[in-house]
């Protein structure tokens, strides 16, 4: 009896060193808990957007760019009884290009906009990003092996290069995809079976892929390296979103809303209960946004179809960049968002 309790003692130590080395704690492993709910993946039907949370079951959506994917924890959410949660969103997206696929979505709930200038005019990375959506891809998915994603990524690469897309906004977009799927894939791990041989398999591949990513970027995921840093670099967004909000783009910004405006006339048409949010940015973004016009093109939307409108304002150390909140924020905004939907909503 003793060699076989000896045997079976040194297989549970064995296991316990193996699940050790499989789960390195760092910084950023309780921010990444909190974020894991945000992978992406592709709707059936709906297209080149994001999608977070069980979007046929959700009582609201909440939809908007990526400050939404930072802003709201819907593991939070669901228990704030607001109803079940699910997001749609897309890095830099123009918003009409979130809206218009949810028209055919059934049934209607409560839609929560998220309204800031760069929804209106769009950003180029996001094309690029549309574009590598076009089908299915190892990126997307979390079980498909590094070097399957590393090879995908070099054929899309000059795919994208191609079609006409410059080379910088073409290198970015699979840096983003690579990031997405090392956070993605760490997650779908975590949830393997011990005792399943390709499961093993699988975790030493992604040991040493992760060995040879730490080496390059020693805080990861990329989405979240300045995260665990309460305000990292506030006016990181600032350059950016000062030609964003230049007054030459007013015109355009004009287009965007009025094609907005009509969607969601639609929406509200076909049922929807339809709510408007202006996010909690960094004070000196804020100030950026809300000149040359942006601010009244912002709030003519809501006001034009008579609907709710909640202004967050700006909140100071409340972001890792200007416009992303850190997780600590995120808390806050999600526990006032589900407040006032509770308050303002309509039943359902």
């Amino acid at each position: 009896m003793r060699p076989t309790f000896l045997t079976l003692l040194t297989a549970c130590a064995g296991l316990a060193a193996w699940r050790a080395a499989g789960v390195v704690p760092r910084p950023t492993s309780g921010i990444e808990s909190l974020s894991g709910e945000r992978i992406l993946w592709v709707e059936a039907g709906l297209g080149p957007v994001g999608v977070a949370g069980d979007l046929a079951r959700a009582d609201v959506l909440i939809v908007g760019d990526s400050r939404v994917a930072h802003a709201v924890h819907l593991s939070v959410f669901d228990g704030l009884g607001a109803g079940r949660g699910a997001l749609v969103w897309l890095s830099s997206a123009r918003l009409e290009q979130l809206l218009a696929p949810l028209v055919a979505l059934e049934p209607p709930r409560t839609l929560v906009v998220s309204l800031a200038p760069l929804g209106l005019v769009g950003y180029p990375q996001n094309l690029a990003i549309a574009e590598t959506l076009r089908a299915p891809h190892p990126a997307a998915d979390p079980s498909a092996p590094p070097h399957a994603v590393r090879a995908w990524g070099l054929t899309e690469r000059a795919h994208l290069v191609a079609k006409g897309f410059d080379e910088a906004f073409a290198e970015r977009t699979i840096a983003w995809w690579h990031a997405s799927h090392r956070l993605a894939r760490r997650a779908w791990l975590a949830e393997q079976r011990w005792f399943d041989t390709q499961g093993f398999d699988a975790r030493f591949a992604h040991r040493v892929d992760r060995a040879r990513s730490l080496a390059l970027t020693p805080i990861e995921p990329l989405l979240w390296q300045g995260a665990w840093v309460p305000s990292a670099t506030p006016r990181a967004s600032d350059r950016t979103y000062r030609g964003i909000v230049a007054a030459e783009r007013n015109a355009e910004r004009a287009r965007g809303a009025a094609e907005v405006t009509e969607l969601l006339r639609t929406l509200r048409e076909r049922g929807w209960d339809v709510l408007c949010v202006r996010l909690p940015i960094d004070p000196g973004l804020r100030e950026i946004e809300d000149s040359t016009g942006a601010a009244e093109v912002l709030a003519a939307i809501p006001r034009e179809l008579g609907l709710p409108l909640r202004d967050f304002g700006a909140w100071d150390g409340a972001t890792t960049d200007g416009s992303h909140l850190h997780w600590a924020a995120a808390d806050r905004l999600t526990r006032e968002l589900a407040e006032w939907l509770r308050a303002t909503a309509a039943p359902r």
